[in-house]
This record gives C-alpha cells, structure tokens and sequence, in this order.
C-alpha cells in the first residue's frame, strides 16, 4: 500500500490509524456498528434492505466487489448510493451513461498549463471517490464501460498521459483509488432504447448482481407519508447518524479476514459447488449422472462460475458470516464461515456470471396431468428450494425457460452440507 500514489489519502498515516484500531478491537462493538449501519440505510431509503445489504457487504469485503444492477429509471437507486456514501463518511462520483460521454469526460485528461508552460493531469472526482455509480451503465459506449473495469478489479484509475511526470513506459499515469471503495453499475433493461450489449466477460467483474425492482406497497406509502426522505437534507442527517469511519472499515476488513475462519470441509463444500456449475468439471458430470431428473438444466450450461469469483466469494461469506452468523444457540456471533452463508450469497454471485444456451430461454415444459400440484409458483430463492421443487418447475406445463437462477438452485439443492453434525467438528 505505501508504495501505491493516491489522491487525498496517505497510506501511512492510514496503516497506522488502522493499526491503532485493531489493537483494541472489539468484534461485537464491531459488528453492531455494521448492523447500525444496515439500519441507518433502511431508515432513509424504504424498502431496498437488501440492496443496501450488499453494498455494505461489498464495501467491507474489499477487492472485487463491484455491484452490477438492473431496474427501472426512479426507483431510488441514485438515493441509495449517495445514502451509503454518507453512512461511511465516503464521496461518491455518479456518472451518467450516455452515449455521447468519453473516457477522459470519466477518468480525466491530460492539459497543458500555459502559466508555465507544463503538462498537468486532471483526476475526475472518480480517483477520490469511495462509491462510484455509473447510471444507465449500457448506455455508454464501450470505451467507456472499459473505462471502470480497471479501477473495479485493480482500485487504479489510469489515463494516457504522455508528457506528464510519473509516466510509465507506455505513456500512461495511474493513482490508487481509497482502500474502502465500491461500484455500483446499473443498467437499463437489455434491448431498450440506446442500450449497448455489455459483454458477459465482463460480468465477472461485478462481484454482485442486483435487480432493483419496485419497493413493496408498505415501503412506498412510507415515503409518500413522509416526503422529506426524498430531500437532499436527508444525507445530512445521515452523516450526522453515521457509526463508522472509513478506517474502522478497514480495521473491519482485516479482522474478518485473519480471524473469521474458513475450515477445510467449507472450503471443500464451495470446490464442490462453484466447480458443479462448470461443463466437464468431474463435480458437473457426477451430478449429472446422479440426478437425471434435472439434467436439462444442467445440459443447458456453456460456462459456468469462474476461479476469480470463487475466491471473492470466499471472502464474501466470512463478511456474511461476521455480520449474520449465529451459533448453535441462534444467539451468539460465531467466528467461523458456514454453508448457509454461501447459500445466501449464492444467487446474487452466481447468476449473473451462468452462460446458458439459447435453446434454454425458448424450453417448453412436457407437463404432467397426473401429477398433483403441491407447490405454489413462487419458489424459495434462498438456497432452502428443495430438488423435488426444482423438478416440479422443470416440468410445469407451457413456456417454461430455463434460468441461470435455475442452476444455481440445483447445486444448492443436490449439494447440501448444512447437517448440524456434519460442522460440530468447526465449532469447537
């Protein structure tokens, strides 16, 4: 980190701030300031708990930990972002896609000052920012969507800068991003007006997949009840609420990391799983052979769930774990990560990163009249959907398409380890 160049942030002074902190850490004052935290952002903006959940998540984690999102215009996406920012102290950048932007109108430019005869590098707000929002993210053009996936996966914006000091040798000067950032890209409903495809290898760069769909009845009359949550004033009394700095997040981040811990047989159950959704992997073609009810979503898969995600996930479940996790007493924090963490996570991490054939969107299910429907349509999404529910869906007569969501119920539901027994071993 020392040896990185920032912008408004000094890496030593922070090491030692952080280093100062985790000397009189306190993991339960800790962890209730994150829950404070959650609950400052469901005070003020109504009816997205969830959403608000992965951010914080995301933003603790560290490392690949972009949000990619999907919604309708108006449905408090940009409220969220600035409420996250003001809950952690942070800035924000929000960039609004259109199609007209370039990459120095998001990154900055290099210009010559004619006081004295010099070329200087202007930073856009984005290399001070803790939470970047790119709006209406495929609207952009594709230089432009390039454009975040550098600071994404590296936390360095670079631009071409070949006159400037500090260039490197392909003409380029790059600073670090802040430790304690994230992205959140929202994009419009693919295939609407002005939209471009954004290229699924790029989806492995979002840590976290998010529709953001229409807030619930209750949540709305609450903002029509009290309409001053949708002023600007808001975020004022947000950071006058605030409960954690952008250090404590760092002293977070490295406690969860060196003290939450990931016993062998988790790490073994995740191999199993990530590795099931991939073709030809020996995990897919045993539960392939296994369960020939729900081979058509399995032979639906051309790609499944990459290296770099499984190692994020790993460390999205300690996070998960340090925030959520109970004992066996379903009070007590426990300091260890579980299989029902990685349920959580899974379709939010997963899903957007499954390739499925075309052939899987235009399925049609065979149906069966003898059999009696003894499930509702609406099915469990949180890793507790049974293999018979899954083979009930499969098999629903009429349109009945093939889902990435689909697979990830399917390794969830054959590949379950969460037998009490089975972690008594991790407890002690």
């Amino acid at each position: 980190m020392s040896n990185a160049r920032y912008i408004d942030y000094d890496p030593v002074a922070g090491a030692k701030a952080v280093e100062n902190l985790l000397s009189m850490f306190d993991a339960n004052e800790a962890r209730n300031k994150v829950k404070g935290s959650l609950a400052l952002y469901n005070k003020y903006v109504k009816g997205m708990d969830d959403v608000g959940k992965l951010m914080i998540y995301a933003i603790i984690q560290g490392g690949v930990n972009g949000v990619l999102g999907e919604g309708l215009p108006g449905g408090g996406k940009t409220r969220s972002v600035e409420v996250i920012a003001a809950i952690i102290g942070g800035r924000k950048f929000i960039v609004q896609g259109n199609p007209d932007l370039t990459p120095k109108d998001i990154m900055g430019s290099e210009w010559l000052d004619r006081a004295d005869n010099r070329w200087r590098v202007s930073w856009s707000p984005m290399a001070r920012a803790n939470v970047v929002m790119g709006d209406e993210f495929n609207r952009l053009n594709s230089r432009c969507m390039s454009v975040f996936m550098s600071p994404m996966s590296e936390g360095r914006c670079t631009i071409a800068a070949p006159h400037s000091d500090g260039v490197d040798e392909d003409g380029n000067v790059s600073v670090s991003m802040h430790p304690v950032r994230t992205f959140l890209c929202v994009q419009n409903d693919v295939g609407s007006p002005d939209t471009n495809m954004v290229p699924p290898a790029s989806y492995d760069r979002f840590l976290y997949m998010k529709n953001f769909l229409r807030i619930n009845g209750s949540a709305e009359k609450e903002l029509l009840m009290d309409e001053s949550l949708g002023d600007r004033e808001v975020l004022d009394r947000v950071a006058a609420e605030r409960l954690l700095s952008l250090d404590e997040i760092l002293a977070i981040r490295q406690w969860i990391r060196k003290n939450m811990r990931v016993d062998e047989r988790f790490i073994d159950y995740q191999l199993a799983v990530v590795r099931a959704t991939n073709p030809g992997t020996p995990e897919f073609i045993k539960l392939w052979r296994d369960n020939p009810a729900i081979r058509p979503i399995l032979d639906s898969i051309e790609s499944g769930v990459s290296v770099r995600a499984n190692m994020a996930l790993k460390r999205a479940c300690q996070v998960r774990a340090f925030v959520e996790g109970k004992d066996e007493d379903g009070v007590s924090p426990r300091q260890f990560v579980m299989p029902e963490d990685l349920h959580a996570l899974a379709h939010n991490v997963f899903d957007h990163r499954l390739v499925l054939s075309n052939r899987a969107a235009t399925r049609v299910g065979p149906g069966d009249a003898s059999k009696i429907d003894r499930f509702a349509n609406d099915y469990p999404t949180d890793g507790t959907i049974t293999l018979e529910q899954i083979v009930h869906r499969l098999n629903r007569p009429g349109k009945n398409p093939i889902l990435p969501g689909h697979v990830t119920d399917v390794v969830m539901a054959c590949l379950d380890h969460t037998q009490a027994s089975d972690w008594a071993a991790v407890r002690r």
